[in-house]
This record gives C-alpha cells, sequence and structure tokens, in this order.
C-alpha cells in the first residue's frame, strides 16, 4: 500500500511540474545516458530520422526489437526519442528483473492502466524511461530506471 501512496504521489508532482529539458541526463540534449546510447550502438541498434515511421501517420516513434532499429519522425517530439530507447532497454532486461522492481512496474501499468499511453508493462516502462530523460521522474521511479540501466549496462551482452 505504501508503494501505490508513493505511485500516487508522484503522479501528482509529474503532472503539475514537469522539469524542463535542461534538467535531462545526456549531454546530446535527448536525456538519454551516452552509455546507453553507446550500448544501443554496439548491440548493432540504428536510429533513423524518417519522414513517416515505418507503423505509419500518427506514430512518431518505433522500436524493433528483432532488428535493433529506432526510428523517429523528424519534427517529432523531444521525448519520443527517450520513449524508444525505453522500449530497448526493456526488451534487452525485462527478463532478468528482480521480482521487486517487476511488481513496481506492474504496479505502476496497473495504476496508469485508463490512459491509453499506458497499454502494456512495456509501454509504461518506455513512458517512465522518457520522464527520467527529462528530469521529470524522482525516487521510486527513478530507482527502477536507473536499475534497468544498470542491468542493460553489466549483464546484457
Amino acid at each position: 500500500m505504501k508503494t501505490v501512496k508513493r505511485i500516487i504521489a508522484l503522479v501528482v508532482l509529474c503532472s503539475m511540474v514537469l522539469l524542463p529539458v535542461s534538467a535531462a541526463r545526456g549531454a546530446d540534449g535527448t536525456g538519454v545516458p551516452p552509455e546507453i546510447q553507446q550500448k544501443f550502438l554496439e548491440d548493432g541498434g540504428t536510429v533513423d530520422y524518417v519522414d513517416v515511421t515505418c507503423m505509419g501517420p500518427g506514430y512518431n516513434g518505433t522500436y524493433r526489437h528483432g532488428r535493433k532499429k529506432i526510428q523517429v519522425q523528424k519534427g517529432a517530439p523531444e521525448d519520443v526519442l527517450p520513449h524508444e530507447y525505453g522500449h530497448y532497454i526493456y526488451h534487452s532486461t525485462i527478463l532478468r528483473w528482480d521480482a521487486e522492481h517487476r511488481g513496481y512496474l506492474t504496479a505502476l501499468h496497473e495504476f496508469f492502466k485508463n490512459d491509453p499511453r499506458f497499454s502494456s508493462e512495456n509501454e509504461t516502462f518506455a513512458v517512465i524511461y522518457s520522464w527520467s530523460c527529462t528530469g521529470a521522474t524522482g525516487g521510486e521511479m527513478r530507482e527502477m530506471v536507473e536499475y534497468a540501466e544498470d542491468l542493460l549496462l553489466n549483464t546484457v551482452k
């Protein structure tokens, strides 16, 4: 119950005050840490900026796990690239998550389930990852993101 109360408090905080992108973690302005971007490239990943994503109109970005390919529509909002990196991290690490972090993600997904942006745990993590990259998360959400990043950088070959 304590976790749910913390989630609610963080959601209220995030909905009232989103920190500016200047609070982002990545030096390139995306907020995605350089070591995550480097790992993606080392894993054979590519980032392409396209006129229309392969998913079609209405989609600003896509991540294809099997191909390790991120596509971002030119002129897309700044949170799209971190969101797609979130999918990469999720798919690359979720099978290694411990029960505590997996339970926390499940609780977040359940909390946000009426919002179409949170249609699955995968989407929930990607949204929260993009929030994290812009400095709009803290506490347990930030800890969950850092846990997944650490798994990616230190255990995924």
